[in-house]
């Protein structure tokens, strides 16, 4: 057994010997290492750096004598160089290109040990470059067009640049009739401008440079031109009215409009937009506005809407209203509506009558009832006579003869006009009758036997429904807690125990 377990150490602390020296061979076999500055610092091997100008400083050093070092710019090589000893150092000065530069750099020790860096250095000598998407497309790094024709003049700007490097100064810009609209660089390196041309020529600038003095500006003629006229549209006319009518007036014109008016049949032309030549950022490509128009008198009207554009192009739209204002006697006549629902003959034989006058300069109301044939007037009532009202309500009952009768309920307005609704009833007829009658009572008055009768809704008669009486206290059990339970039993334990100590 000694002999096993000694022979298992041996063998283990011969694999550890053999791991630990190859780990040392591994360490024995590293090449050179390299380092290189640009500009005087560091860059990592594999990194990407973007310079204005770059010099370059290679560093290497070895353990065994160094044998070559190449270095290659760009594809193009800068030695070889045989150092004398273990280290070796130079500094270049390379004619980079605009772009990417490629640094390579190799190294070999007289042991036949090779390392090697590569890193890419972008010389920045390329000004930014500017695209546009809108009001026309260009790529970017491609050519602006010299000019450009706009259609419309609600004009949209927008745009990115692209550079290497930081843009640190940037204006995009638009110069017409004597107004400079502008606009910055957004951090994600968009710009956008909305503005509003003229007739005429604009010019659009861009300029940007970036944070090594490489500028690029850019610059294009916009051109607008007003070929079509203008469009009216009027919402909401009216071809007749009592009331003083407001109509919507839409007008548009492709470049921008000069001017909007109305102008109706003996009244003064009215501008609905203010005069002006000037649409730079004035927003006169789209103009809604609403006007009211109240006429004076009863007559057919001719209104005429006229939009011009800043071409002087010309719309105009005519429409023609019959105007019956309402007169101060037809305001004052007032409505009377009764409600028929609640409405009818009652269960002693008179008409419950429920009703209004409204909406109207009233002075008085009266109802009146009498038999048909004959006429004989059976029952006279004023409801109102005062001062002027808008509206009186009615809650009346009348008396009637057996059969036919008529009821009359007169308003009188502020003019002396008298307006009438005439009821007819027949006590023969079963649907002159209220569904549901009202109850008399009868209060007797304290100076005179003359009584007085008012009429009142009945209530539907309804059942109450009454729940069961509570159960009283005392015929009730409660549950007992359960913590009084557990209490009790430990208490009786006790007491029984004690009684078992003493006997």
């Amino acid at each position: 057994m000694d002999r096993i377990v000694g022979t298992i150490l041996l063998v283990g602390m011969l694999i550890v010997s053999s791991v630990a020296a190859s780990g040392v061979v591994g360490a024995a076999e590293e090449g050179p290492t390299i380092a290189v500055d640009v500009n005087g610092e560091h860059i990592s091997d594999g990194a990407r750096v973007v310079v204005a100008e770059g010099n370059l400083t290679v560093h290497v050093d070895a353990t065994e004598a160094l044998s070559t070092v190449v270095v290659r710019v760009g594809g193009e090589e800068l030695g070889p160089f045989y150092p004398d000893g273990t280290s070796f150092e130079r500094s270049f000065e390379p004619d980079l290109h605009g772009a990417d530069n490629e640094i390579r750099v190799i190294a070999t020790d007289d042991a036949d040990r090779t390392s090697s860096y590569r890193a890419t250095v972008y010389r920045d000598s390329i000004a930014p470059h500017i695209g546009l998407s809108e009001p026309f497309s260009v790529e970017p790094g491609h050519a602006f067009p010299g000019n450009h024709t706009v259609e419309a003049v609600n004009l949209t700007l927008n745009g990115t640049v692209t550079d290497e490097s930081n843009v640190t100064d940037f204006q995009a810009r638009i110069d017409g009739d004597g107004v400079v609209q502008a606009t910055r660089l957004e951090n994600d390196s968009s710009f956008d401008l909305n503005t509003t041309l003229g007739v005429g020529t604009a010019n659009l600038t861009i300029q940007a440079t970036d944070e090594y003095g490489n500028e690029r500006r850019v610059r294009t003629m916009l051109i607008v031109e007003d070929e079509a006229d203008p469009t009216i549209e009027i919402r909401g006319w009216r071809d007749e009215s009592r009331h003083p009518v407001t109509v919507q007036v839409h007008a548009s014109d492709d470049v921008g409009l000069h001017s909007l008016t109305v102008d109706p049949d003996r009244q003064p032309q009215r501008d609905l937009i203010e005069p002006s030549y000037d649409l730079f950022d004035q927003g006169r490509h789209d103009v809604v506005r609403n006007v009211t128009l109240d006429f004076r008198y009863d007559s057919v009207y001719n209104v005429t809407f006229t939009a011009k554009d800043v071409e002087n192009k010309t719309t105009e739209v005519t429409k023609t209203i019959a105007y019956d204002p309402i007169t101060e006697a037809e305001a004052a006549a007032p409505a009377i509506q009764v409600n028929e629902n609640e409405s009818g003959i009652v269960n002693d034989g008179t008409y419950l009558l429920d009703a209004a006058a409204t909406n109207g300069s009233i002075s008085k109301v009266t109802v009146e009832s009498e038999t048909v044939p004959g006429g004989n007037v059976t029952a006279h009532s004023v409801i109102y006579d005062g001062p002027e009202r808008s509206n009186v309500t009615i809650y009346e009952r009348i008396a009637l003869e057996e059969g036919r009768n008529v009821i009359h309920i007169r308003a009188t307005d502020t003019f002396g006009v008298q307006h009438e609704r005439t009821i007819r009833v027949d006590t023969d007829n079963d649907s002159h009758w209220l569904a549901t009658t009202p109850t008399t009572t009868t209060n007797e008055s304290p100076n005179t036997t003359d009584t007085v009768t008012t009429a009142t809704r009945v209530a539907m008669e309804s059942t109450p429904v009454q729940e069961d009486p509570l159960t009283p206290v005392s015929k009730t059990s409660v549950p007992l807690s359960p913590v009084l339970v557990v209490l009790a039993v430990v208490a009786i334990a006790i007491v029984l125990g004690r009684r078992s100590k003493i006997e």
